[in-house]
């Protein structure tokens, strides 16, 4: 909790630490953390390809987990502490996305693929929603101990979850004790011989959740009937989802004045936004099923650069005139971005495993076999 004060007080209700940052202070303590989150991905996709997803997903949520536990520690402590917490707290998160990738590769069917992505993903947005109501309860209480009870159940609850990984996980169908020989066959024919691999809160979190659930379903399902090719269905997927959210963007720019109207509007872009991600996850597993961990991470890491680069431009249209004429051209920048990437993707978009992609080294995929390691 933060103060404008001279020193560390108590708040009366609930006991808790407010500590004297200003709003610069309190935005590079935020913005620190996609430090270490664009920058991992790479990383961490490499780090699939070499050791396995199972053993990057379980050090990214414990690393993760570990700095949460020590956040009232390391802010007691110094703030440059509490930075490096944050950083380093950024690259345990951003290893996680390409390790998810990395197994879903080894763990699915070429027409299930999409409705993994859609499902696992969805987890981002269905977390900022319980996450949401979760930690202003917390914040608030007087039982838990105000806002540092936040950090520690969510890191207790990564801990837990980290101890249930290591006994049930498994980077490959085929090295998972408990899965029976006919649901091993029955991957296993599908993979590569080699793989290395409020309201205005909650509506749109929401709608891009149910809509990144079904829509990977849907888009399984349409690929399985044959009618259209993997490849058309993915263009249609990336078209619709990033152009038509790219249009709406560029209205709620000339609704500001009805709130209500912005809500519906924000709600539709990121719903209608949640047909995309499955298809992009999807297509670095069709062109490169040996390196979609690491194809992912690049991919990862590029658009979580958005975390401090979106605050720097918005500061820069709107420092000296923070009018409406301003915020149409920053409604206008995201959405032209989207059109240029959906252009790019319908000219030079392919379906198909690339020759460059065929080759993987033995060495590498060598350790990933063992999940376990005595």
């Amino acid at each position: 909790m933060v103060r404008q004060t001279d020193q560390t007080i108590l708040q009366p209700e609930n006991k808790a630490e407010i500590f004297d940052w200003n709003i610069e202070t309190q935005q590079l303590i935020l913005g620190v953390f996609y430090y270490g989150f664009a920058a991992s991905p790479i990383f961490g996709g490499w780090l699939v390809g070499r050791y396995g997803g199972f053993r990057v997903l379980l050090a990214g949520v414990s690393l993760s987990s570990l700095m949460m536990l020590l956040t009232q520690l390391t802010a007691r402590l110094n703030l440059v502490f509490l930075m490096i917490n944050r950083i380093i707290d950024g690259i345990g998160q951003g290893i996680v996305y390409p390790s998810i990738f990395g197994i879903i590769v080894n763990w699915s069917q070429l027409n299930e693929r999409s409705t993994f992505i859609s499902i696992t993903t969805s987890g981002l947005s269905i977390g900022a929603v319980l996450t949401g109501y979760v930690s202003t309860w917390l914040g608030e209480s007087s039982v838990f101990g105000g806002w540092p009870s936040t950090f520690y159940v969510y890191g207790m609850l990564g801990a837990l979850w980290c101890i249930t990984w290591y006994f049930i996980g498994s980077s490959r169908a085929a090295n998972h004790p408990w899965i029976s020989d006919y649901e091993r066959n029955l991957i296993l024919q599908w993979q590569p011989e080699e793989v290395n691999s409020g309201l205005l809160t909650v509506g749109p979190n929401v709608a891009f959740s149910i809509v990144i659930i079904f829509g990977g379903i849907i888009m399984d399902k349409i690929i399985s009937s044959g009618r259209i090719s993997i490849l058309s269905t993915r263009k249609l997927y990336i078209c619709v989802g990033f152009g038509l959210s790219s249009i709406l963007l560029v209205l709620i720019g000339y609704v500001a004045n009805d709130v209500m109207l912005s809500v519906v509007l924000t709600t539709l872009v990121f719903g209608v936004y949640g047909l995309g991600p499955p298809a992009i996850g999807s297509n670095t597993m069709d062109i490169a099923p040996n390196h979609a961990g690491l194809l992912i991470g690049i991919i990862y890491a590029v658009t979580t650069t958005t975390g401090f680069i979106a605050p720097a431009v918005v500061g820069l249209f709107t420092h000296t005139h923070n009018t409406i004429y301003q915020w149409r051209i920053i409604f206008c920048i995201v959405p032209g971005l989207q059109i240029f990437g959906v252009v790019a993707f319908m000219i030079f978009g392919s379906g198909e495993v690339q020759d460059w992609a065929t080759n993987c080294n033995d060495e590498d995929t060598e350790s990933i076999d063992d999940d376990h390691p005595a």
